[in-house]
């Protein structure tokens, strides 16, 4: 059982990286494809979160990447001008669930180490799990999982780049504002 006295706060291959290079490799792909990703998650909700296309669906924009799904979603269930785009929009943020929750493991957690031999990199976290709860864990992955997670990302991306090329269009600006 984990406790906050194991976590490794210095030391690992962040303080040493010689042994590490394939895996800040994929770290920093992992990181650089997800941006993309989020930015174009971002860009969308920008596009059609508006006052002037509805009162009722507007949400302040947020911050966090899962408020910003929360907020999205609304849009392509009721606003009619989305109507079309529902079902891939809402097959795209329910893959991006899973995938918020893996990229939070790979960038959101204390690396403590690689082992070169068996590459496997071993993360440490600690998870909110509600009011004054939390969840120590410790997780060991194959770097061919974060490789995998890189390809799925940029599919993800890919797939949501061709729903994107359909809204950013005049027409559905039009028919946002009910023209």
């Amino acid at each position: 059982m984990s406790n906050l006295h194991t976590f490794q706060f210095i030391g690992g291959p962040i303080d040493d990286p010689s042994n590490a290079n394939a895996l800040f490799q994929e770290l920093g792909k992992a990181a650089a494809a997800w941006a993309r990703l989020e930015q174009q998650v971002e860009a969308i909700l920008l596009h059609v979160n508006k006052k002037e296309f509805s009162n009722e669906l507007f949400e302040v924009h947020p911050v966090s990447f899962t408020k910003k799904l929360n907020t999205l979603k609304p849009w392509f269930e009721k606003h009619q001008a989305l109507s079309e785009y529902k079902e891939a929009m809402l097959e795209i943020t329910s893959k991006l669930w899973g995938l918020a929750d893996e990229r939070n493991l790979y960038l959101h957690s204390i690396l403590e180490g690689f082992d070169v031999q068996s590459k496997i990199v071993v993360f440490h976290r600690i998870l909110p799990k509600g009011r004054d709860e939390f969840k120590l864990l410790r997780s060991e992955v194959p770097l061919e999982r974060i490789s995998s997670f890189i390809d799925v990302v940029n599919l993800t991306n890919r797939y949501l780049w061709s729903l994107s090329q359909k809204l950013f269009t005049p027409e559905v600006v039009s028919q946002l504002k009910g023209e």
